[in-house]
């Protein structure tokens, strides 16, 4: 099994701990599991693939960008529109959507993970990352994210 994705604390970007350790628990889902990675789609869970024991939810049958393994670090269900309904249960994934929908973020109401993303981690410049579609390796990735959290670019 691969290791902990360990991110270096101190840089240009500081995170508070708590969103520290959310970002290196995604990274770490990511490069255990790189069939899961995929820039292209915030999130696609198909429900008609079984957990198994190794693998379990939210990770079997679904796919997701950075933005999206994020959220599901947070133990955000695997679902393309972010409800309150959907958080409950997850009281930081709750406070951070209320922030979101009276904020003018959210699209008609929509929230989706690279909002929420954004939210829980508290650092708005995390979303330059999470149009990188160009990036198609977890391992990649976690480049981009360490070169981002050191130059802030």
């Amino acid at each position: 099994m691969v290791a902990r994705v360990t991110l270096p604390k101190t840089g240009k970007i500081k995170l508070a701990p708590a969103a520290h350790r959310l970002l290196e628990k995604a990274l770490t889902a990511m490069v255990r599991r790189p069939e899961t990675f995929n820039m292209a789609d915030w999130i696609y869970h198909d429900p008609t693939v079984a957990s198994t024991r190794k693998t379990p939810n939210p990770y079997c049958g679904t796919v997701a960008c950075l933005a999206g393994h994020i959220t599901l670090a947070a133990g955000v269900p695997p679902v393309r529109e972010i409800t309150e309904k959907s958080l409950r249960g997850l009281p930081n994934a709750q406070t951070a959507y209320k922030v979101l929908a009276a904020s003018e973020l959210a699209w008609r109401g929509w929230i989706n993970q690279e909002m929420l993303a954004v939210a829980l981690l508290g650092e708005p410049r995390i979303a330059d990352l999470f149009w990188r579609t160009e990036v198609k390796s977890p391992y990649r990735m976690v480049q981009h994210v360490k070169r981002w959290l050191r130059t802030g670019a």
